[in-house]
């Protein structure tokens, strides 16, 4: 996928991607160390989890660009930011 993505828009839209898949994981992260809630905390560990995964999956296939895997993607990450103006 980051291939394509650099291939397509160009090197600039790649590294801009990378930085925002890394505040995205930096936002996880914070979620699963600060919450108190340990269900929220939860949340953002296996969400942590799941992201690093998806996108060390990204490296060889374009996961992301399928509907559903998309729409549960984004759907996370509003949850995880949701979750993260509470804590």
């Amino acid at each position: 996928m980051y291939l394509d993505v650099i291939a397509e828009m160009g090197i600039f839209a790649g590294i801009a991607l990378i930085l925002i898949f890394l505040e995205i994981l930096r936002q996880a992260f914070k979620v699963w160390r600060d919450s108190p809630d340990p269900l929220f905390s939860a949340f953002g560990g296996f969400f942590a989890i799941y992201f690093l995964w998806a996108m060390a999956y990204s490296v060889v296939d374009v996961v992301l660009l399928n509907d559903k895997v998309l729409l549960l993607f984004v759907t996370l990450v509003a949850l995880l930011y949701a979750v993260g103006k509470k804590v």
